[in-house]
């Protein structure tokens, strides 16, 4: 995959924000220009480091797939399988967290490919499982067991629903495995020493108790974590954990600090391509740094 084609149908810049106010409109357009321009700018010098250090694994993050909501975090279903099927069509591998970190799999022009979804929301199991599974292709969903027993929701979707226990079962059949999000989805970092711990392993326990299977992998709830929540996780048993840093994760890799790149609905399919690609990289660490946020 090389630089952008001037004979590419994708629009370079789509409607954004067609239900907003004009005003609001108006600036979401303009940042949004602006995002897609810098990473345009930083797609030929992506590929050229790819190049030199060697494609890494991307991890893909997202949260949501549905057009119930609206927001940055809700990638459209149509759009979403487009994605997969760019995939399919440009050669991806995409494989589990295992299977990519293992020794030897790296040495290839693209990068290997690994899906995740945090939270588990039930609209996995309606508008993802199903094009996951019609490609063969495994994910990890990240899950909040009190989220999913109903003692609590998550605040950005209040009105939303989990996935249950049953579907994670059904689903793990089809190569989802099921991956720890803390207990609560607290911020690890809050929390004292023992509560910290309590999330960890606790989440870890019901996991196992309800789906039959342990979970090897963690994702630090809202991306928090420090070298001590780190060493936490390592000693709880887990294999590895998944942050919010961007970037592609090359050798030596740093299992419990793993880097994801976040998928969006502003995100046509040329902004999934630069993403693949490392474009939006050093905008997205520019950001994290700077004003402490995902873009």
């Amino acid at each position: 995959m090389g630089a952008p084609s001037q004979h590419s149908n994708t629009p370079i810049f789509q409607n954004s924000c067609p239900e907003q106010s004009d005003g609001l409109c108006s600036m979401e357009k303009r940042k949004t220009i602006i995002r897609k321009a810098s990473a345009l700018l930083a797609w030929p010098g992506a590929v050229g480091i790819r190049i030199a250090r060697g494609p890494g694994i991307r991890i893909l993050m997202y949260h949501r797939v549905t057009d119930e909501h609206e927001d940055r975090l809700s990638v459209s279903p149509e759009e979403f399988k487009r994605q997969m099927d760019h995939l399919v069509s440009a050669g991806y591998r995409v494989m589990t967290l295992a299977q990519a970190l293992a020794e030897g799999m790296e040495r290839r022009s693209l990068p290997d490919v690994v899906i995740t979804f945090d939270d588990g929301y039930q609209d996995f199991y309606r508008n993802v499982f199903p094009i996951l599974r019609e490609r063969n292709f495994p994910a990890v969903i990240f899950v909040v067991p009190d989220f999913i027993e109903g003692k609590i929701s998550l605040p950005r979707y209040r009105d939303s629903r989990s996935v249950t226990w049953e579907m994670l079962r059904e689903m793990r059949e089809g190569g989802i495995m099921v991956g720890a999000h803390s207990v609560t989805h607290r911020e690890l970092t809050g929390l004292d020493s023992r509560e910290a711990k309590l999330e960890i392993e606790g989440s870890a326990d019901i996991i196992e108790k309800q789906s039959g299977e342990r979970p090897e992998w963690f994702s630090y709830p809202r991306g928090k974590y420090s070298p001590i929540i780190s060493r936490m996780v390592q000693n709880s048993g887990y294999r590895g954990a998944v942050t919010v840093r961007p970037g592609s994760n090359r050798r030596p890799y740093d299992y419990f600090a793993l880097r994801r790149t976040e998928i969006s609905r502003d995100d046509d399919l040329r902004d999934f391509r630069m993403k693949l690609s490392g474009a939006y990289d050093i905008q997205h660490y520019l950001w994290q740094k700077i004003m402490g946020k995902r873009l």
